[in-house]
């Protein structure tokens, strides 16, 4: 009996994301296609490490598949790559979609972004200054939450989470506790 080695590459997928063709494996996520060739779409629940929660909706993108659009704007993180697929992430649409969906996270969110103590560390104030609006147009009163204790080595901040639940899959999958 002779050995034959075994075929473990994956199957890759064709696509274009932004004009550029790249190759994927079967499987992928849209976004991470998209990493891996450079190109910058904008998110905050996601990461590579957490299962796939896809609620804040950041990275919506435009996606053609057999040259007909999808009817909707998809999120990157959540969907999946397939063969010939073309996806758009700096059209007009999908910036439209990208700072609407900026606007709500911050609705409840405190625009003091030059007094805080995050201020130049800050992800949401990086992707605010590219996608956000510099003042709201929702009038209400913001909601505001009371700081839980975590214990002593962590400060929370209650008033400034933007419902991407990142940190609470971070807690749960990662540390292992609620």
């Amino acid at each position: 009996m002779s050995a034959q080695p075994a075929n473990t590459a994956p199957d890759l997928l064709n696509i274009e994301i932004d004009g550029k063709p790249t190759q994927i494996r079967k499987g992928a996520m849209i976004i991470e296609a998209a990493d891996a060739i450079g190109v910058a779409i904008p998110r905050f629940c996601y990461h590579r490490k957490l299962p796939i929660a896809a609620n804040c909706r950041m990275c919506l993108v435009e996606v053609e598949m057999g040259g007909r659009p999808m009817p909707k704007p998809q999120p990157a993180c959540a969907t999946p790559v397939a063969e010939g697929m073309k996806v758009t992430t700096r059209t007009a649409g999908a910036l439209k979609y990208q700072r609407d969906v900026m606007e709500f996270l911050l609705i409840n969110h405190p625009l003091d972004c030059p007094i805080c103590d995050q201020g130049g560390e800050c992800e949401l104030q990086d992707v605010a200054l590219g996608y956000g609006r510099s003042v709201s147009r929702y009038v209400e009163r913001k909601r505001t939450i009371a700081d839980e204790n975590l214990g002593s080595l962590v400060a929370t901040e209650m008033t400034r989470r933007i419902q991407c639940t990142r940190c609470v899959r971070v807690t749960s999958e990662i540390a292992g506790t609620y």
